[in-house]
């Protein structure tokens, strides 16, 4: 590979920039394509190493995927990152919550 070229497919018209891959997961997220969303999250965080911003899109991501503990464990370290994390906060809360009445509904 030449310097300077994108490693991905000449379709993924988005240059190496972690910020790029991160606001096109967003839009994929918004318009409802969850998977390319969660790869463009897992992009931006292997250029940007951990930031509290990108666990949290990416637990949101997996969340709406239903991917429960997968979304916890990000959510988790989105805190761990950042501690006044309130959106991460509130969705752990309601993750738990959700937990919670799936196992009142199965016994």
């Amino acid at each position: 590979m030449s310097p300077g070229k994108c490693p991905h497919p000449p379709w993924v018209r988005i240059p190496c920039k972690s910020t790029l891959w991160e606001h096109a997961g967003l839009i994929a997220a918004t318009r409802g394509d969850l998977i390319f969303a969660e790869a463009c999250f897992h992009r931006s965080l292997t250029l940007a190493g951990d930031t509290a911003t990108l666990h949290r899109n990416l637990a949101d991501c997996l969340r709406q995927s239903a991917r429960l503990a997968e979304a916890r464990y990000h959510y988790t370290r989105a805190l761990e990152i950042e501690p006044q994390l309130l959106h991460a906060v509130r969705a752990l809360a309601l993750i738990s919550a959700e937990n919670s009445i799936t196992t009142r509904l199965v016994r």
